[in-house]
């Protein structure tokens, strides 16, 4: 599965972030243990019952291990975030369920700072977690033992020693395999968490500091006007709906396409602007073009790809941190042909920095609110950054 290469890439980065710190000037290393119980959606009667467990399948727990590291103060993104941290995790799943779901390993990369402080000792956190699941069992809602998981929490952490940090939250998290394959009823889970953290190379509270403004020149941090360009692809399966019966389209269908995304920085953590989005989509239409249904299976002709293609514009707000940001939009296709898809859309994009202007592009493009489109992993360069 493409999010697993995908995720090694991250990993990678993140190592060398942290040598390139470290050349610098001392990092502050961070190992953690978290613990996580989490309530199941109870929206399909698999979770509900109607699985190989005859059982119920409300609840899930995990138990977290990460290693993390924060910019060294006097360096440029530890002055400018000096609450933020970032790094890798592993944490086996339970579902108290192993016939019916299995025991899914969880491989991510994380990133977490503050939102707000109280004084040393005391601060609103917040964190996110994307990676991949592995050992999932494969049934009618999931087709892949391999999925994708993203968490986001919100925590209040104390700290009561230099060493040492206690936080106490709650966590909203999914399992999908992004259409990649079908079935893919995708898993939302309700969580809490309560973990440990120890820091090592500091020996007192770090004091309630303001970020700093500054590049390593020594200059005011500006605002300035960026344009994003964006080039995307993946590949999915679909269900089409004939006769009011949901049918798996036959083959595997690729997706293609860019955004155009002039954004304004108006701070150190902030971007919003417009964009441009145009896309193929392979899979788009054969609803309307089906020759045979074969055990539940449907064949169908070649659309005319003037019919597979769109173009939207979008609302973007973007959230920066060292390393990544965070990239929510809402559009509507002003130009489209696509009768089985709306005009709505929704996407949330994770960009990993891979230079000053070069990152990678990992996101998810829903339908109207909810239903889960594609995902669109690529590469983007930003101009004028």
């Amino acid at each position: 599965m493409n999010i697993k290469r995908l995720l090694l890439c991250i990993a990678v980065l993140l190592l060398h972030q942290t040598s390139y710190a470290q050349q610098k000037s001392s990092v502050v290393h961070r190992a953690g243990v978290s613990v996580r119980p989490a309530w199941n959606q109870q929206l399909w009667d698999f979770y509900r019952g109607d699985n190989p467990s005859g059982q119920p399948i409300r609840m899930n727990s995990s138990v977290h291990l990460q290693y993390s590291f924060m910019f060294p103060e006097g360096s440029t993104l530890g002055d400018m975030y000096p609450s933020a941290y970032q790094g890798v995790g592993v944490a086996p799943y339970t579902f108290f369920s192993h016939e019916a779901v299995g025991s899914p390993l969880t491989l991510y990369v994380f990133q977490g700072g503050s939102l707000a402080r109280f004084g040393n000792r005391l601060s609103l956190d917040y964190e996110w977690n994307f990676g991949a699941s592995f050992g999932w069992k494969t049934n009618y809602l999931t087709s892949t033992s391999v999925n994708a998981f993203i968490d986001a929490g919100l925590m209040l952490t104390w700290k009561p020693v230099p060493q040492w940090s206690f936080s106490v939250g709650a966590d909203v998290f999914h399992f999908s395999n992004g259409s990649v394959r079908i079935p893919n009823a995708g898993l939302n889970c309700l969580g809490t968490r309560v973990s440990a953290t120890r820091v090592f190379g500091v020996d007192r509270l770090p004091p309630d500091r303001r970020p700093v403004r500054r590049d390593e020149d020594g200059r005011k941090f500006m605002k300035n006007l960026d344009l994003d360009v964006v080039i995307f692809g993946t590949a999915k399966q679909v269900l089409v709906s004939r006769d009011n019966k949901w049918l798996d389209l036959d083959g595997t269908y690729a997706v293609a396409g860019f955004n155009l995304n002039p954004m304004y920085q108006f701070n150190r953590l902030f971007r919003a602007g417009i964009s441009y989005d145009f896309q193929y989509d392979g899979s788009a239409n054969h609803g309307n073009y089906i020759l045979e249904v074969r055990d539940g299976v449907a064949y169908a002709g070649k659309p005319p790809r003037s019919t597979q293609v769109s173009a939207g514009l979008s609302v973007r707000a973007e959230f920066v941190m060292p390393i990544f940001s965070l990239n929510i939009g809402a559009g509507y296709k002003v130009m489209y042909k696509i009768k089985d898809q709306g005009g709505h859309y929704l996407l949330i994009a994770l960009k990993t920095w891979l230079t000053d202007n070069l990152f990678l592009h990992t996101g998810y493009m829903f339908r109207g609110l909810y239903s889960p489109e594609h995902l669109m992993l690529g590469l983007g360069w930003s101009f004028g950054r």
